[in-house]
């Protein structure tokens, strides 16, 4: 008899026990607490399914990097194919001849070889230009001096001389070798001197035929040009001025 009130004494008392239990658990899932965690045989606490907080895609993840430069086309080394497969090397193919854009190195033209420079008109070392001295109004006038100072009026022929770029008619009769007085104005040549043959007798010159009527320093001689000194007597209106 005893026997069986220690059975029913322990029924009841894991009833009461049971039944004080389902309230805690109902009122801990009222409140949005998880139960207390059970230890599995893995060491870890096991936690209900219903506690676990799912994250959402967003959080969990990674913001996209990005895109930039040749791996954003897929073309760069280490960009991934279609299937995930990294195949490690560059999907840019290189150029078959070799230049940066694939054009042929020798057909590539440069701003320099487009088209051609421009160059200024080179001068020359040197140019020449002939030269010649008469008194020949003279001999009407002066017959004497001028037999005296010339060759039948003729001081010189007409000879050639050699000059620098930028020579004057000055530095043409220098190089003559003959002898005369005065630059910009030359008042003698070879001892005929202005005045020797009247008030309005003297030397003047000139280029190509024309007398430019400036002194002759002034004037800048071209290559080819031909000089004429001559002596006046008319103030030039007896030898074509």
């Amino acid at each position: 008899m005893k026997k069986f009130w220690s059975i029913l004494l322990a029924g009841l008392l894991c009833i009461g026990m049971l039944a004080g239990c389902a309230p805690a658990e109902q009122q801990a899932q009222a409140s949005g607490l998880a139960p207390e965690a059970t230890v599995e045989q893995t060491g870890r606490p096991s936690v209900p399914e219903s506690a676990v907080v799912s994250p959402s895609p967003s959080a969990a993840l990674p913001p996209p990097a990005e895109e930039s430069g040749p791996a954003a086309g897929g073309t760069g080394i280490g960009a991934s194919s279609a299937k995930g497969k990294n195949t490690g090397t560059s999907a840019v193919k290189e150029p078959e001849s070799g230049t940066p854009d694939g054009t042929d190195g020798a057909a590539a033209s440069t701003p320099e070889q487009a088209g051609t420079p421009e160059f200024a008109p080179q001068q020359p070392e040197t140019i020449t230009c002939t030269i010649a001295i008469d008194c020949k109004a003279a001999l009407d006038v002066e017959p004497d001096l001028a037999n005296a100072v010339s060759s039948g009026g003729t001081i010189l022929g007409g000879k050639t001389v050699t000059l620098d770029p930028g020579a004057t008619v000055y530095d043409a009769l220098r190089a003559t070798g003959v002898t005369f007085s005065g630059k910009s104005y030359i008042s003698s040549i070879n001892s005929i001197s202005e005045g020797d043959c009247g008030p309005q007798s003297g030397w003047m010159y000139s280029v190509n035929g024309d007398y430019p009527g400036v002194g002759c320093t002034k004037y800048t001689l071209s290559d080819g040009d031909s000089i004429r000194w001559r002596y006046t007597c008319n103030m030039g209106a007896d030898i074509g001025a």
